[in-house]
């Protein structure tokens, strides 16, 4: 009886060192379709809410999850035009996300590229096209840095949004 309970004590432990060191979000590629899976919960990140505009380069998403936009910099700390600019294109919607080579920031935010679902607009770009944010890369994930340069080059020579003050 004294080998069975120490037994099951062992296991105990074991499983439950197991779950915490694995406790963490798994993401994982499926034909094309994007999932992370913090223990039990699946999220279909190429149809996902956006719930809240935290920044210019932040959005909440229906999952609780925080997005920041890969490669957008505000251009000042906090612009009200520039916020409601971002809702209006996202607040509400459904978005796609697109994931580069680092998925997650040290502080467990997700790291990607969006575009809304209706239409296929590229909102990082969008962001830099109507002036609302530079171009800024971050290694790894500088797929598109190149398109965001461009961009924030054509909206500075226009004086578009925020570079025409």
């Amino acid at each position: 009886m004294k080998i069975k309970k120490s037994f099951l004590l062992i296991l105990f432990f074991a499983f439950a060192f197991s779950f915490n060191a694995f406790a963490g979000k798994i993401s994982y590629d499926k034909g094309g379709t994007k999932y992370t899976i913090p223990w039990g919960k699946a999220y279909d990140y190429t149809n996902i809410l956006v719930t809240r505009v935290v920044n210019i380069n932040s959005l909440q998403l229906e999952t609780g999850e925080r997005l920041v936009l890969i490669g957008v910099e505000p251009i000042t700390e906090f612009n009200e035009e520039a916020l409601d600019f971002l809702n209006n294109l996202v607040k509400g919607k459904r978005i796609q996300l697109e994931f580069d080579e680092k998925r997650y920031d040290s502080e467990g935010r997700i790291l990607a590229y969006a575009y809304l679902v209706d239409n296929d607009l590229f909102i990082n770009k969008e962001i830099i096209n109507e002036g609302f944010g530079r171009a800024y890369a971050t290694l790894p994930n500088v797929r598109y840095n190149e398109v965001f340069l461009k961009a924030e080059k054509e909206a500075r020579d226009s004086k578009t949004g925020l570079w025409n003050q």
